[in-house]
């Protein structure tokens, strides 16, 4: 607003470990507006627009002077049923003239299988592995096993046996994911920020 100040967000080391910071261009001081949000937006009717993990799919609003970079007053949810593929992403903007815009559709959850493809492109299931928020999955050397990550709010990393479906856990901490095999099929490497920055382990 104004030109003087910069609204961002700061993330620590899950989705919804977030927050809404104000930056002055002119004296470089930082303020924590909201904990808990983040995608702000200021509208023109002096509020602050945002979203929350806690509140998947609401936007909030708060009066805010953008003048001193404070807010005052209770958030009050101004629209819900707003389509979000995570707590602190949902699929809305705020134009300069007011106007809000939103897919609706609430929280997606993304599901899906886990299949093998042959080489004329003949996909069969993966054993007996159910549904699941599935993204980066590695087949291991022995073709036995397949890492994956489980995508979400806190993505871990896993490991499904495909003879039996069973499953093991392999992350609990920070998010995890992109992992692959080593060579020998014994380990496997993968990106997390349970240390930050990130970091493979």
């Amino acid at each position: 607003p104004g030109g003087e100040t910069v609204l961002f967000v700061a993330y620590g080391a899950t989705y919804e470990d977030v927050s809404i910071v104000a930056h002055s261009l002119k004296t470089g001081e930082r303020r924590v507006l909201v904990e808990g949000a983040s995608m702000p937006h200021y509208a023109p009717t002096g509020h602050l627009l945002y979203v929350q993990p806690q509140r998947p799919g609401t936007i909030m609003a708060v009066a805010f002077d953008p003048e001193t970079s404070r807010i005052a007053g209770t958030p009050v949810p101004v629209v819900e049923g707003v389509l979000t593929d995570r707590g602190d992403y949902a699929h809305w903007s705020v134009a300069r003239s007011g106007m809000l815009v939103y897919a609706t559709g609430g929280l997606r959850v993304a599901e899906n299988s886990l299949v093998l493809v042959d080489r004329k492109g003949v996909a069969t299931p993966a054993g007996a592995i159910p549904q699941g928020p599935y993204a980066n999955p590695r087949l291991s050397p022995d073709g036995r096993r397949v890492v994956v990550t489980l995508a979400g709010i806190q993505s871990a990393v896993g490991i499904y046996d495909l003879s039996s479906g069973g499953f093991n856990r392999l992350t609990f901490e920070g998010n995890n994911g992109w992992p692959i095999w080593t060579p020998d099929g014994k380990r496997v490497t993968y990106a997390s920020n349970r240390a930050e920055p990130w970091r493979l382990f």
